[in-house]
């Protein structure tokens, strides 16, 4: 028996074990993926309801195979934290309106309208440091920035080499 047939063998076996456990026996089983890679569970600190469905969103939205490290879970959590926030403020603005007395009985733009608005931005900024995977994975700001870098040196020797080609054909005795 070749090493082949063997690992075969072994695989039979496996998934035996595995239905015999009653566990997924397949790769390609949905609920065998999950039982290796299990989701993300909520943050225990409870979140409200939009909170908790930015997070169903961004875990549903992540690349089979791909998991989030802690640091895009912690900003994942935050994202949610805020959504909650414009939530509430959004709740604000519907219950007293988007135009309020101001302090001499002007009319002003609620205060929540402007807070909601930077909230948002925050949301973005936040979900921006989460890598979902799929095709572009790799492709995160500090990659393209330091690739920038890598480029520019690259450029700048490139130019300093042919200034040197260009003074040894003119000039040999000058460098």
């Amino acid at each position: 028996m070749d090493s082949a047939e063997a690992e075969l063998w072994k695989h039979a076996a496996d998934v035996a074990a595995a239905l015999r456990e009653g566990r997924p026996a397949s790769p390609g089983d949905k609920a065998w993926h999950e039982s290796l890679f299990p989701p993300p569970v909520l943050p225990r600190d409870g979140l409200g309801e939009a909170g908790r469905k930015l997070w169903r969103d961004i875990i549903d939205a992540v690349a089979e195979g791909w998991e989030l490290d802690e640091k895009e879970r912690h900003y994942l959590v935050r994202a949610c934290r805020v959504a909650d926030e414009i939530a509430t403020l959004e709740a604000v603005v519907d219950r007293d309106g988007a135009i309020v007395a101001g302090s001499r009985g002007q009319p002003i733009v609620h205060p929540a309208v402007t807070e909601a608005r930077q909230l948002r931005l925050v949301e973005l900024r936040l979900l921006r440091q989460v890598n979902l995977g799929g095709e572009d994975a790799e492709e995160t700001p500090a990659r393209r920035r330091a690739q920038q870098a890598a480029n520019t040196r690259w450029t700048r020797k490139a130019q300093v080499d042919a200034l040197k080609r260009a003074v040894r054909l003119h000039a040999p005795d000058a460098i």
